[in-house]
Parts: C-alpha cells; structure tokens; sequence
C-alpha cells in the first residue's frame, strides 16, 4: 500500500485541437502568469489582490509534420465550442503503471492562439515546440483545470524526422549538421475594463530567423564575412523523414518537410574550432516578405529535390 497520500500525474502523449490530435507530445509546462496587487498602509502590506493575469502553456513534440499541418507560422485561432485546446496529466498507479478510466487531470483552453515558437532538427532527432496564449471570451475561463476525466485520443507514434540537405540560392551547402528554426511570432495582447484576463490578441509581428549548422568550413567562402542576398532561387531547408523499423525514406518519397525562403538575406554567425576540433560554423538567414510568398513557406509530404 503506498504510504503517499497524494496523486502522481504524468505527462500524456497527445494534446487536442478541436477534432484534431498532435500525439508524440513530449513537454508540457503551464505558467499561471500571475502579478499580483500589493498595498500597505505602513511597513507591512494590508491589502493583496490579483492585479492581471497572463497565463501560457508551452507544448513540445516530435510530430512535426501533424503539429505543422494543423499550426504552421500562421498560428491556429482557439475558439470556444469549435477548435478547444486540451492537454491531460495522466495519474499514475502505484506499483503500476496508470490509472484507468476516468482519474486523469485535463486542462483545456476556450479561446486564444496556439502558435510555434522553435523547430530544431538534428542527426537523430526533430522536434517543434508550441505555446498556447490564451484570451477570455466574457464567459469561460482562459485555462480550466478539471480532475477526473477520461483521457482523450489513442497517442501513436508513427511519424519521426532528421535534418536533411539545405540548398541556399540554388547551391547545396555541405556538412549539415543542425537546423534551429525561431519563428519569432510576438503576440498584441489587449486587457480591458480593468478585467484580468486578456481580451484581444493576434499576432503583431514576424521575425523568423533559421541557424544552419555545419562541419564544411570550405562552405564560408561563399558567403565570406559579409552579408549574402537570396537570389531568384529560393533557400530550401529539408527535414528528411525517418522510416520505421528501417532508416530513412529516399529522397523521391513524398514523406519529407520542406521550409522555402523566398527573401532575406544570409551571413556567416560564427566559425570556431582547434587543432583537435574540426572547424563547424553558423550560417543565419533571416527571411523578409517578399509582398507576395509567405515569409517562411513550410510544407509536408515532400520530396528532397537537389
């Protein structure tokens, strides 16, 4: 008999969005956003109260193609008995493995945006992370936070992806070691009427920004140590598909993701290494709109085309 008297949770392996599930779920963090209202009438304060309220939950998985077709750079609008948003903390089973049936903490978002932070890939491994900004319809709480449920959807993991080849201005750049993608999304809140809780967001600004890692220091001559403009061929960044119980799919295999750069510019972040260190360096595009393509265009079921 456990000795403890509380309830373990664990994180569960898939969120919802609306009728829609991103499984492999594998971060979840919650921040109340709390700032409180403190008065004193002397040394010691004597009154306390909630001033605002701005809480986020922050959502990381290695489903990076079924996270990017529902959310891509856009974001996806979270509304109220339409496309809700909810993650679930699994209760554990002592001397087990998880309770079944309905034991399971289930928190759920009515209305907001859910929108990408980071994308990293790298030789055995991809990952994309999520934050959710939540907003107050004048009814339903931003977050609610329910005990007891039923936990929802059947977690899969079915989908795993690497870093794969990276052609900038139409010339394929060697080594490739890593690729960080910061979508650089800021987010216009309004509060109001001395409510609490938000009212109003949308996106107010996108500055993305892509890292290139990469062992082929003979690939700096290209770009030298100043800044390198796109050329009518756009930049493309592939993250190649890992295929199950082999090792990757080929090329021509639409099973890719494909991150086009239409605009920007291209420069060298930083070169190091040592005698005993072979040299790896940075190359940084930082994508501008071109008034007509997306900033950054991201799409699945792609082939690798050099």
């Amino acid at each position: 008999m456990a000795l403890l008297t509380g309830k373990v949770h664990k994180l569960y392996g898939a969120v919802r969005l609306g009728a829609d599930y991103i499984d492999q779920n594998a971060e979840l963090s919650l921040s109340p956003g709390l700032q409180t209202m403190l008065i004193s009438n002397g040394v010691d304060n004597s009154f306390a109260a909630i001033a605002r309220q701005d809480p986020r939950v922050r959502v990381g998985t290695s489903a990076v193609a079924t996270a990017l077709a529902l959310s891509g750079i856009g974001g996806l609008e979270i509304a109220a008995g339409a496309t809700e948003l909810d993650f679930w903390l699994r209760q554990g089973e002592f001397a087990g493995t998880y309770t079944a049936g309905a034991a399971h903490l289930q928190i759920t978002g009515h209305n907001g945006l859910f929108y990408p932070l980071t994308l990293n890939a790298d030789g055995v491994s991809a990952a994309i992370r999520y934050e959710f900004a939540p907003a107050w319809d004048g009814t339903n709480d931003p977050l609610v936070l329910t005990p007891d449920q039923a936990l929802g959807g059947t977690p899969a993991v079915d989908e795993a992806f690497v870093v794969g080849p990276v052609m900038i201005n139409g010339v394929q750049l060697r080594g490739i070691q890593s690729v960080a993608v910061n979508f650089g999304i800021q987010v216009f809140q309004l509060f109001h009427e001395g409510e609490i809780w938000c009212v109003y967001l949308d996106i107010q600004k996108r500055s993305p920004s892509i890292v290139i890692r990469t062992a082929d220091a003979l690939s700096f001559n290209t770009f030298g140590l100043t800044v390198v403009a796109h050329t009518a061929t756009d930049s493309l960044i592939y993250l190649r598909a890992v295929e199950e119980n082999k090792d990757r799919h080929a090329n021509a295999e639409t099973e890719h993701i494909k991150i086009a750069v239409d605009d920007g510019i291209i420069y060298v972040s930083d070169l190091s290494g040592d005698a005993n260190t072979p040299y790896n360096g940075e190359v940084t595009i930082e994508p501008t709109w071109d008034g007509t393509n997306a900033v950054l265009a991201i799409t699945t079921g792609q082939a690798i085309v050099l």
